[in-house]
């Protein structure tokens, strides 16, 4: 349940989106490991929650997408944070 509560509540915040999805894909993993794994589409919604609204043009592109895989949405999210910078 702590873990869970974690995915749930993890925020990029000030972290740069490298260390923001390699925190939530750690945290995905120790659920697997306790036995309690996610399903990749849970993990990405949960990750774009976490974003604040400077993301919400790319949020809403990956939201309307029919599928997309756990790599692409990373590869995204890293582009369109490099070119907010």
């Amino acid at each position: 349940m702590v873990i869970k509560a974690d995915l749930h509540q993890t925020r990029k915040g000030n972290l740069k989106m490298e260390e923001y999805l390699a925190t939530m894909k750690g945290i995905s993993d120790q659920l697997t490991l306790t036995g309690a794994p996610i399903v990749v589409d849970d993990l990405i919604l949960h990750t774009l929650n976490g974003l604040d609204a400077d993301y919400n043009l790319i949020i809403v592109r990956l939201i309307d997408q029919t599928s997309f895989t756990w790599v692409e949405a990373l590869s995204t999210l890293l582009s369109f944070e490099s070119r907010l910078e």
